[in-house]
């Protein structure tokens, strides 16, 4: 999973967030990239166990991000 915590890019504002979801018990519907709180953007094609990138122009700042994921029995993390 990239970034990583506490990473700094000062190099770009293009960031790319990657990401893996994996689920045992049903398959992945969704996943969605949430950037202080706020939804950017979501993948509806994910495939259980692949890598995923999001790709977010940011200006300069602090950020906290997390990805939260549906499977298919609508249950999230």
């Amino acid at each position: 999973i990239n970034p990583t915590e506490e990473e700094i890019i000062d190099y770009t504002n293009i960031i790319t967030f990657r990401i893996n979801a994996s689920d045992e018990l049903a398959n992945i519907a969704s996943c969605s990239l949430i950037i202080n709180e706020t939804t950017y953007q979501t993948k509806n094609d994910v495939t259980n166990n692949e890598y995923y990138d999001f790709e977010q122009f940011l200006i300069n700042g602090d950020y906290s991000w997390r990805v939260t994921c549906t499977d298919t029995s609508n249950i999230s993390q």
